[in-house]
């Protein structure tokens, strides 16, 4: 697809982006056709902890591996384009969450996060995000006109199922969770985000 596709313009802005954050379209809420392209200044990638119960047995502690649990929130800051249609474009999904009730579309979307080195090559590392939705209207600071040089940001945070970790070989993303020997119940999801988004340098 073509580097511009859905990517925000903007101006005055350095080009050594380390995230690249990529969503699949929804219909009626983005103004993208294809995907909806975020270029982040920072980024979190959620954390997964195993719970245990621990137990005894001939006076030795052991544990048995339970349930996999993560914080279920995704942050980033973003970068607000000069049209303001990034932040726009969030505020709208926002309220969409609310469409789901009445007409049983979700409004949730996936999305790629891709890690960039700082000339802007990609790197050999991808990450997923399952069933992605905006959990806050994020507040924006900075609007004036004291300093037109300065870049104004703004943070969001994402209600997040699942992430899944990927190793990129040319346009390809191979998930660990991918494997069929282990369980992992967003696999149709994720075969949907195998090829990394944008394969050009920015």
């Amino acid at each position: 697809m073509d580097i511009n596709q859905g990517l925000k313009q903007f101006t005055n802005i350095q080009s050594n982006y380390m995230f690249l954050c990529s969503l699949q379209n929804i219909p009626g809420v983005f103004n993208s056709s294809q995907s909806f392209t975020i270029l982040a200044r920072e980024t979190t990638i959620l954390t997964k902890t195993r719970e245990a119960v621990n137990w005894r047995f001939l006076g030795r502690q052991k544990s048995l591996p339970q349930a996999i649990q993560h914080e279920g929130t995704w942050n980033v800051t973003v970068n607000l384009d000069e049209s303001g249609m990034t932040y726009l474009d969030f505020a709208r999904w926002f309220y969409y969450i609310d469409r789901a009730k009445l007409n049983g579309t979700t409004y949730r979307s996936n999305m790629i996060i891709q890690l960039l080195n700082y000339d802007t090559t990609v790197t050999n590392q991808a990450f997923a995000l399952i069933n992605v939705y905006p959990g806050n209207i994020p507040a924006i600071d900075g609007l004036n006109q004291e300093n037109t040089e300065g870049l104004i940001t703004f943070e969001c945070d994402f209600k997040v199922d699942e992430v899944a970790h990927g190793s990129v070989n040319g346009t390809t993303i191979t998930y660990v969770e991918s494997d069929t020997s282990i369980y992992f119940p967003y696999k149709n999801e994720l075969a949907q985000l195998t090829t990394v988004p944008i394969i050009n340098t920015l």
